[in-house]
């Protein structure tokens, strides 16, 4: 029989890999959520069956959609572009599987969507808010103490230097339109695995502006992020690492004097991967030569 129910407005969209019991949080959120005009999309980057049981349970206590995705292990990269496919609805909300949402984060983002559907906003493809830490603090630097503006990444965050942590809900036609996932025929593209995610802000930049609320819709874990932040570098980092900083800085060639210091940062990043791991360098010269 077909599902006649309406399609919901959001898909909050989550990868997870080996946090199962983070995810359980992230789900405790959304099911406090105010407004449940969303499906849960969880692309896990790992066959885990203590993951898929846990989902299955969830299923049965919620009061929303879970639409559940399993991959084998590729790479945070891989599971955005093939989760990317499995989303039907207009818009999207971002979230880590080590985050939470505010309980009003889903009410919140509606109404700002319909606000600029009223202002015919065309040009609006993003809408980030700001995110708190488990302190209450926000993360980031952030360009005003409350209200919203019109702007868009690279003004802002390259520019202007307002690097806050944001959780993002965007159009979900934008990522066909940015053309995304776009890199073939790009060095180091074949070996890549995690693509800096700044990346794909830059690119979604040049196609749309963004509208900045000044208010926290996420609480983000800290314990998370520094687990990420102390891998090592070894040869698969230095290849994501080399890959990223070239595409972002040849994307970005002509506002490199708008920020000359994380121009120099992104550079020397470059190289000191091409040190550590000199096939990326080989790769380079045997590519020139063809």
């Amino acid at each position: 029989m077909a599902d006649n129910r309406a399609l919901p407005a959001f898909t909050v969209f989550t990868i997870t890999y080996r946090r199962t019991a983070e995810l359980g949080r992230l789900f405790a959120s959304l099911c406090r959520q105010t407004c449940k005009d969303f499906v849960w999309l969880i692309v896990s980057d790992e066959t885990n069956d203590a993951t898929r049981q846990a989902v299955d349970q969830w299923r049965e206590q919620a009061d929303f959609d879970i639409c559940y995705v399993e991959l084998t292990h590729g790479g945070k990269t891989r599971a955005m572009r093939e989760g990317f496919r499995h989303v039907r609805t207009p818009l999207m909300i971002d979230i880590d599987d080590d985050d939470e949402l505010v309980p009003h984060c889903v009410a919140v983002f509606k109404e700002a969507w319909q606000a600029v559907e009223r202002q015919g906003r065309a040009d609006i493809g993003m809408i980030n808010a700001l995110s708190v830490d488990d302190e209450g603090r926000v993360v980031g630097r952030m360009a005003a103490q409350s209200g919203c503006e019109d702007s868009d990444y690279i003004t802002m965050e390259w520019t202007r230097g307002c690097a806050a942590e944001y959780i993002i809900s965007r159009r979900t036609a934008t990522v066909a339109d940015a053309a995304l996932f776009d890199d073939r025929g790009t060095w180091l593209a074949d070996r890549v695995v995690n693509v800096r995610e700044s990346v794909y802000w830059n690119r979604l930049a040049r196609r749309w502006n963004t509208r900045y609320l000044y208010q926290p819709l996420r609480i983000y874990h800290t314990a998370g992020a520094s687990r990420l932040s102390a891998q090592r570098f070894d040869r698969q980092k230095c290849v994501d690492y080399a890959f990223s900083n070239y595409v972002m800085l040849r994307e970005l060639r002509g506002r490199w004097h708008e920020n000359c210091r994380t121009t120099l940062k992104y550079m020397a990043e470059w190289v000191y991967c091409v040190l550590r791991a000199p096939s990326i360098l080989v790769s380079l010269f045997a590519r020139r030569e063809h």
